[in-house]
């Protein structure tokens, strides 16, 4: 069985990971991979990583006209109908000339297997688009609220739950428990004395937790990175700083509104300057106190918005494209930050979604997998041997009984 394998990054660790899956696939099974690189430089990297004489099959995109060509002249000619897109490592993906080479493959029915990270920590699953379609995810969340299926399950899904905080808590670089490494050179920098200046100055905008006597409702923005990876791709129209404008004047007037930054973030100081009403402030304490004491979390795409989940709070994500793909339930989807208001007005007089939350939770563990070997494990993400040989085991199981 031929199956085209995209390429799009070459690293040392990722070119070196891939070559164990390539192997492990050709030695246990009857796929024959073929190597799509987008550049000549991309194969080359790849090659003088992996320092092997013996080449896999090969073919390199940018040596066709275009995309079209490309499909016309190969993919359709040879009559292929998979395509793998795997980095080695799930590490962040930087999609380019594969967005429109997807438009290719729904027009000719061609199937796209995209392995990458769930929003839990240490899981993967595989995706039939580069925007988190996965139709096992969505039909057993159907299933699980439709029947009720969730109800024998919640013991062990709070059991899992509390594990994973467990692990982030202890383990995962959550902004909470990190603790930089004390190098007396960073103190005595221009920047330094310039962050410590704007600190002082804007002291009474950045919190470090939640006030003692104010009886307002607080809604939490999670901010992603400027240049979030997903965002860039499949919600552009989403711009951080147009957005900081307008949450004041598309949010209810009686709630304070605090915004945290991602946890590897420095304090946005552009952010400050905006934060010129009485009630925006800059939240710069822990993690799960914030989500903890909020009403209402809304985020653009970072991943501790639906980590917020795993806590049942009612949540707003902005951007048509998310992790959840096309369901809608569990968190509330807001394309047109006009509409934010009334979405956030509906859920502050609304009950959590508890039962929604714990169908997709439970669809999500079980058609994902942990990186490593054991269930104990399965928060850490290693991203060794262990884990790409899991990855090729369910790659082959997929590409062998899909239908």
């Amino acid at each position: 069985m031929k199956v085209c394998f995209y390429i799009d990054s070459a690293f040392e660790h990722t070119s070196k990971n891939l070559k164990v899956f390539f192997d492990y696939i050709i030695h246990n099974s009857n796929i024959s991979p073929i190597l799509v690189f987008e550049t000549k430089v991309l194969k080359r990297q790849f090659y003088d990583y992996i320092k092997s004489k013996n080449q896999f099959n090969n073919i390199i995109l940018e040596e066709f006209d275009n995309i079209k060509s490309f499909f016309d002249n190969f993919i359709l000619k040879e009559e292929i109908n998979k395509i793998v897109y795997f980095n080695g490592t799930c590490e962040v993906y930087r999609p380019n000339k594969i967005i429109e080479f997807s438009k290719y493959l729904k027009k000719n029915s061609i199937k796209l297997f995209w392995v990458n990270n769930t929003f839990l920590k240490g899981r993967f699953a595989i995706y039939e688009d580069i925007v988190f379609k996965n139709s096992k995810i969505l039909e057993d969340y159907n299933n699980n609220y439709s029947k009720k299926l969730f109800l024998n399950k919640k013991k062990s899904l709070s059991k899992f739950i509390g594990r994973y905080w467990e692990y982030k808590n202890k383990y995962h670089f959550a902004g909470d428990l990190y603790k930089e490494k004390f190098n007396p050179k960073k103190y005595f920098t221009k920047k330094f004395l310039i962050s410590l200046i704007n600190r002082i100055y804007f002291r009474k905008k950045i919190l470090i937790k939640k006030p003692d006597k104010h009886n307002k409702k607080i809604i939490l923005i999670l901010l992603s990175k400027k240049n979030h990876w997903f965002n860039k791709y499949a919600n552009k129209e989403i711009n951080i700083e147009n957005m900081i404008k307008n949450f004041d004047s598309n949010l209810p007037k009686d709630c304070l509104i605090y915004f945290k930054t991602h946890p590897k973030d420095k304090i946005p100081f552009w952010l400050l300057k905006k934060l010129n009403n009485n009630r925006s402030f800059l939240y710069d304490g822990p993690f799960l106190p914030a989500i903890n004491f909020s009403e209402v979390i809304i985020f653009t795409g970072t991943t501790s918005g639906f980590e917020a989940m795993t806590m049942k709070k009612k949540i707003i994500h902005i951007g048509n494209n998310s992790y959840l793909n096309n369901i809608n339930g569990p968190i509330q989807i807001v394309s047109n930050i006009n509409d934010l208001n009334n979405k956030c007005l509906e859920l502050l007089n609304s009950e959590i979604p508890h039962e929604k939350i714990d169908s997709y939770l439970l669809s999500l563990i079980k058609n994902s997998f942990p990186q490593m070997k054991t269930h104990k494990d399965s928060f850490k993400y290693d991203r060794d041997d262990t884990f790409v040989i899991k990855v090729a085991k369910k790659i082959i199981n997929n590409l062998l009984y899909c239908n």
